[in-house]
């Protein structure tokens, strides 16, 4: 069975969608938990009418102060009875065949810790931007699947792109940075890792992540962004720190760093701010670009474009 985590938090224009998209899945055997994060629009009254008109007692509602999109999906977590963990944000939805397609590939492997599911960009009136374009593969290790995962032009992870043994979540301890930004990007690299066996699936069946105005994600809020800078930061530091203890190849150390070295230096270009020059000098004190790890052609060429940006600009 699958426990499936929905934080909601001001999303009376799509929860509804998204609430029907998980009722309408062809396989059945789930429980969803629906964490309200102290919404402060209507989402909260079409919940519960969602609740009263279906009578599903598959669906609970939980409600906690406002916390944030990270201490709300753990505290989902804390919930949950199924077998698999599922995250779904409160704004997407699924293809009514998705949880058919990840069973089909549960099946075939009873170990899996980790299945990636195939995703869609779409806008907010539901018209197709992008799919995701990750070619299958099966029953890898951790190590296996993130190096394939990053040649595959895959620049970061979220949770909701993967269905997550639970039993394998509460051995290792995982859980969402609270009060940080881009929380994903701060947990997902390790937990893909440190998996015995991952599956990424794609057979037409889709997660649909609406790129929508003024998200976490596309907000132009100068403090927010400043924000993600300093916790895309914090990740760098800590995720440098963590790979040089482990035992993994060389190869896979350098695309750890690469990962996060690409999430902050991305940031910092996108970012237009009076402290552009403050946070120029928070890249050089780390060393984050004289530390990239240049290991093929595609890192030397990132290598000179950050450099470009960094030194010359």
């Amino acid at each position: 069975m699958f426990s499936i985590i929905v934080p909601v938090y001001n999303v009376e224009s799509y929860v509804l969608d998204c609430l029907n998209s998980i009722k309408e899945q062809t396989y059945k055997e789930f429980e969803v938990i629906i964490v309200n994060d102290g919404s402060l629009d209507k989402s909260v009254n079409i919940i519960n009418k969602f609740l009263i008109d279906n009578e599903d007692s598959r669906f609970k509602l939980y409600d906690k102060k406002n916390g944030g999109l990270s201490d709300a999906r753990n505290y989902g977590a804390s919930f949950a009875n199924g077998k698999y963990l599922i995250f779904l944000d409160s704004d997407d939805y699924w293809d009514e065949r998705l949880l058919s397609s990840i069973n089909e590939e549960l099946n075939n492997d009873s170990n899996l810790d980790l299945v990636r599911i195939p995703k869609r960009v779409v806008s907010e009136n539901n018209k197709e931007i992008s799919k995701d374009c990750v070619n299958e593969f099966h029953s890898l290790q951790g190590e296996q699947s993130f190096v394939i995962l990053r040649t595959n032009k895959v620049t970061f992870e979220t949770a909701w792109s993967y269905v997550i043994r639970l039993e394998y979540w509460k051995k290792n301890n995982f859980f969402f940075p609270v009060g940080k930004l881009h929380e994903d990007i701060g947990i997902m690299p390790r937990v893909i890792l440190q998996a015995d066996a991952v599956s990424s699936i794609s057979n037409g069946s889709f997660y649909n992540y609406r790129q929508r105005e003024n998200s976490i994600v596309t907000t132009k809020n100068e403090q927010a962004n400043l924000k993600k800078f300093y916790d895309l930061l914090n990740y760098y530091i800590e995720g440098k720190k963590y790979i040089v203890t482990t035992e993994y190849t060389a190869k896979v150390k350098n695309m750890y760093i690469q990962y996060y070295a690409d999430a902050v230096l991305l940031r910092y270009i996108s970012i237009k701010s009076k402290q552009n020059k403050l946070l120029k000098n928070e890249i050089k004190k780390e060393k984050i670009i004289r530390n990239y790890p240049i290991d093929s052609l595609k890192s030397l060429k990132k290598y000179v474009y950050y450099l470009c940006k960094i030194y010359l600009s």
